[in-house]
């Protein structure tokens, strides 16, 4: 298997750098996802008053460069999807994580400048895969056409405990099916009454640092993070963005969403602000240690 390399983070704190969930509709059901699903009447709120051209021109108004991730729900069956990157790829640079659920990732393979794409994260999400008969097949073959297109495409494998049996079967089997980038990531949340990753038996530890090459993912595994009091970029460099465009300091911030707080303002009527240099972190629990990871300030790894 791959041997543990470091982090290539497509990110940094030079950069400006937006997650903008945009939803939570999805046509998955995956057992360990940390979204409400929501039905297909769903549709992102910014969709619905903004023009994808309205909403491409309020970054380019922000005077900076920005690369956005695009998450969702699954971001494929939103509407004008696909024109909104081209549009904010003319100036910005993009991320999708995504499914690959649906035809129209062709269309994005053939009408956006895979150069302008800094992240193409594919989930595979095997057990949905396996509830139609192709599904596996289709899904190797977008992520094949979309590697040969020159997309900085990867396969994340969430490492969930019911699929230990199989993990390494089923890396494999997309290797020889033409996968070039196969990422664990660590499976954080409740399965049968147990919190993980705490409750990794040693074996099971032992499996994802054998097949991990992902830093990042080490890091969770052993939860070797500590982030409140720090000073962070989030807030500065960084943000959460919600589905109407209000701009929080950081997931934790935007999550959960009764409780949201410390909004920046909104990107899409051009009332926000940045804070003037990186601030110490309030939050005891890291909603999204990913982003604590990324954007602590770097004296945290002394």
């Amino acid at each position: 298997m791959d041997k543990v390399v470091p982090y290539l983070n497509p990110v940094d704190n030079n950069d400006y750098v937006i997650t903008w969930l945009l939803g939570t509709l999805c046509n998955f059901k995956c057992d360990y996802c940390f979204n409400a699903r929501s039905s297909a009447s769903d549709q992102a709120a910014a969709y619905k008053k903004y023009s994808v051209k309205h909403i491409a021109q309020a970054f380019d108004d922000t005077g900076k460069i920005w690369k956005i991730k695009l998450t969702g729900g699954e971001p494929f069956l939103y509407p004008r999807f696909i024109e909104m990157c081209g549009l904010l790829a003319k100036k910005h640079l993009i991320a999708v994580n995504t499914n690959v659920s649906t035809t129209n990732i062709y269309e994005f393979a053939e009408s956006i400048d895979p150069l302008r794409v800094y992240a193409f994260r594919a989930s595979w999400h095997l057990l949905e895969r396996e509830k139609t008969e192709n599904g596996t097949k289709l899904f190797i073959g977008r992520i094949l056409h979309l590697q040969k297109k020159g997309f900085p495409v990867r396969v994340d494998y969430v490492t969930y405990p019911p699929f230990f049996s199989r993990i390494k079967k089923d890396i494999q089997f997309l290797k020889e099916g033409g996968v070039e980038r196969i990422y664990v990531k660590v499976f954080r949340g409740k399965f049968e009454g147990k919190m993980y990753p705490d409750s990794y038996s040693i074996q099971e530890r032992s499996l994802i640092e054998e097949l991990a090459i992902d830093q990042h993912e080490l890091d969770i595994l052993s939860q070797n993070y500590s982030f409140m009091g720090k000073k962070c970029s989030a807030g500065q460099r960084f943000f959460a963005m919600d589905e109407e465009g209000n701009l929080f300091r950081c997931t934790s911030a935007l999550f959960p969403t009764r409780l949201r707080k410390k909004i920046h303002g909104n990107i899409f009527n051009g009332n926000y602000f940045f804070a003037q240099e990186p601030t110490h972190c309030t939050y005891e629990a890291c909603s999204c240690p990913y982003e604590g990871l990324d954007f602590i300030v770097k004296e945290r790894r002394k």
